[in-house]
Formats: C-alpha cells, sequence, structure tokens
C-alpha cells in the first residue's frame, strides 16, 4: 500500500513556525509526482526522523544510570529494589557496556552535526545534556557499589568517557555552531542538484487537467500561510510569478 503524503494544503495548515520553509512549498504541491521530485533533486524522506534518532542516542546512557540504581539502593538501605533489573555483581559491567554505546551515540551526534553544517537541533542538545547527567549520575552510583571510580577502575572508564565526551560535544555545539537547525523539518532529503528545465518539461507534459490541479494546490496552499501568517502577501505574489517547482530556489522563509 502506498504511504500517503500531506497535500500542499494540509501542509500549509499544519506546519509549524519552526518548521515552515517556504522552499518546501512545490514539494508538496508534487508530493505524488516522484519522478518530478528526482528531476528537483529530491524525495520523500523515509525511515525515523533525525530528532527520533537523536532521542534514542539518549537512551544507552539512561540505561547505563538505571541499571546501577538497585544495587545503590540495596548497600544504602539494607533491601532490595526492583528485584527483576537486579543485576547484583554485574550491574557495574552492564553499565559499563551501555556506557560504551553513549560514546557511539555522542561520536554519531557529533558527526551529523559536522555534516549538517554544524547546525544544531534542539534535540540533539537534549540527548547530549541527557548523557552528560546520567553521566554525572552513574559514577557515585558505581562508587556505591564498590568500583573505585577515583581510581579510575577499568570498568568506570566508558562511563568518564561517555562523561568528558558529552562535555566536549555539548561545547561544540554551544560555542562552535553557526546557527539553529529547525529540528527535522524538512520532508525531503536532497538527491542532487535540481534540473528546473526537466522538472518544466515534465510538468509541461502533464495533463492540462492535472497541470491545472497543480496550480490550484499551489494557490490554495499560499492563501491558507498567508492566512496563519507565515508569509506576506508580497511573497506570496513572488512565488505564484514561478513556475511551479521553482520555489526549490527560495530561502526557508
Amino acid at each position: 500500500m502506498a504511504v500517503q503524503r500531506p497535500g500542499a494544503h494540509s501542509w500549509a495548515s499544519q506546519v509549524s513556525d519552526e518548521e515552515f520553509r517556504l522552499s518546501e512549498l512545490d514539494l508538496h504541491v508534487l508530493g505524488s509526482h516522484p519522478e518530478i521530485l528526482a528531476a528537483l533533486g529530491r524525495r520523500w524522506r523515509t525511515g525515523p526522523s533525525a530528532d527520533t534518532m537523536a532521542l534514542v542516542a539518549a537512551l544507552p546512557a539512561g540505561l547505563g544510570s538505571l541499571v546501577l540504581a538497585p544495587g545503590w539502593f540495596r548497600q544504602t538501605q539494607g533491601e532490595p529494589w526492583l528485584e527483576p533489573v537486579d543485576f547484583g555483581d554485574g550491574a557495574a559491567s552492564t553499565s559499563s557496556f551501555f556506557f560504551l554505546g553513549a560514546l557511539v551515540a555522542l561520536a554519531v551526534l557529533a558527526a551529523l552535526w559536522l555534516r549538517r553544517g554544524r547546525l544544531r537541533a534542539g534535540a540533539e542538545v537534549f540527548a547530549v545534556v541527557f548523557t552528560l547527567v546520567a553521566g554525572i549520575v552513574a559514577l557515585p552510583l558505581m562508587a556505591s557499589v564498590d568500583v573505585d571510580v577515583l581510581g579510575f577502575a577499568p570498568v568506570s572508564l566508558p562511563v568518564w568517557a561517555a562523561t568528558a565526551a558529552a562535555v566536549v560535544v555539548l561545547g561544540a555545539f554551544t560555542l562552535a555552531s553557526v546557527g539553529r537547525r529547525a529540528g527535522d523539518a524538512q520532508d525531503f532529503r536532497v538527491t542532487g542538484p535540481a534540473d528546473l528545465a526537466r522538472a518544466d518539461a515534465l510538468i509541461a507534459a502533464l495533463p492540462p487537467r492535472k497541470a491545472k490541479g497543480l496550480a490550484s494546490e499551489r494557490t490554495r496552499a499560499l492563501g491558507r500561510l498567508r492566512e496563519r501568517g507565515m508569509i506576506t502577501a508580497g511573497q506570496a505574489a513572488e512565488v505564484e510569478a514561478l513556475p511551479i517547482g521553482s520555489s526549490v530556489t527560495l530561502d526557508a522563509r
């Protein structure tokens, strides 16, 4: 079954101010024509969003701290707690394994940040901060189960490394970012340069009724964006004057 994609009017009605990119308008107008999207160097995004991936990246550190909590409770209170997830003597090594995963996740987030032109996003910053806090919490928890944390016992090294890496990555996001990326706003992935001439030819080859429908959908979407205060009358007129498909050449706003 084909995946149902939002039409241009639905997108114009639902897109948030933070996620809005005027350059995506014509892509939504042409969303049911993959061959034209391909000519414009775009395709629909598939799979989990970058924001979802960033939130998943925070999980290893959280789990690394969580598995230490029952041992800490048992040591301080003298009785078991959360027995089904109490790893006993294996809690420290299990936590160490999770923090190795957190270290890899931080490396991936840093690589994606560099790949996207050093633009930071809220979800990615949250994942790094969460990892940092989880590491700070995990170190004393690990010490409470008789691990020589201050002596840098081997089992504690992944926790130290992930915590230090989180500080470095957070510093890079804060001090070296060139701007803020609007979450995972774009619904389309760039696959290459836009060939406007080919896109024009493909649109011209459509049945007249279909081409007229695309123009009508674009006009309705522009009207909806104006109603919501997302664009001005001048911007709407500017887009109306362009051939369908050319909005990809516009700035995000």
